[in-house]
């Protein structure tokens, strides 16, 4: 039970992925590039933003009817016997538990690719120095005094930023292992999978640092291609 499908991550404004590394004494914070020097998303980042957005979308309540519907296709139930919500515990099985307190880890079912740009833009890319620089540029930004309005000395910061662009990653579906205690039939699994992560995406407004003020603004969307 394994399929391959596209994430792709459409991004419609200014970005930020940081790499914890500055340049020179302009910029404090430098865009995460691949092996080309092209903007890119680690994987493990878009995979923390597909847990919170499962993490969110299961706290909401939002597959609980999925989680009831599987319940009771399981089997009969003594007539009045009470039994707590049924529940499918979506975050462990598709990335693993977190393994705090010293608790039992195993894999999850989802394995990601960095998130880069669409083959034939990379390879035009590849060529042209110049189109490659169009693709970064620089915000700055300081604290303002309260009252005055002025800029505090010594308060400027730069950032690299990166342009709107698309960038797709491949997401990796393995349901073959730990199935225990699951309230869906294996035969099934990969579609339930599916439908768990379409849920949870619109919950995704944004990506990278200073998203909570309008940057990074983007949509994520799935294309299925079984492998």
């Amino acid at each position: 039970m394994h399929k391959r499908v596209t994430l792709k991550i459409d991004i419609q404004t200014y970005w930020h992925a940081g790499t914890g590394r500055g340049r020179s004494y302009e910029i404090d914070s430098v865009v995460h590039r691949d092996r080309d020097g092209l903007p890119a998303l680690p994987g493990r980042t878009v995979k923390g933003l597909l847990r919170d957005a499962v993490a969110a979308a299961e706290a909401l309540g939002w597959y609980d009817a999925s989680a009831k519907d599987n319940a009771k296709k399981g089997g009969n139930k003594q007539k009045g016997a009470k039994t707590s919500p049924p529940t499918i515990d979506v975050v462990n099985k598709l990335f693993g538990p977190l393994g705090t307190d010293g608790a039992v880890t195993h894999p999850g079912w989802l394995l990601l690719s960095d998130a880069i740009l669409a083959d034939d833009i990379r390879e035009i890319l590849r060529g042209d120095s110049t189109l490659r620089s169009a693709l970064f540029s620089n915000v700055f930004s300081t604290a303002i005094e309260h009252g005055s309005g002025s800029a505090l000395n010594k308060t400027l910061r730069g950032i690299e930023v990166a342009v709107p662009v698309a960038l797709y990653a491949a997401l990796d579906i393995d349901s073959s292992a730990n199935l225990h205690g699951s309230h869906v039939h294996p035969g099934s699994m990969d579609g339930k999978v599916l439908a768990w992560i379409n849920t949870a995406l619109p919950l995704i407004r944004g990506v990278g640092s200073h998203r909570h003020r309008g940057m990074g603004r983007a949509t994520f969307t799935l294309s299925t291609r079984a492998e």
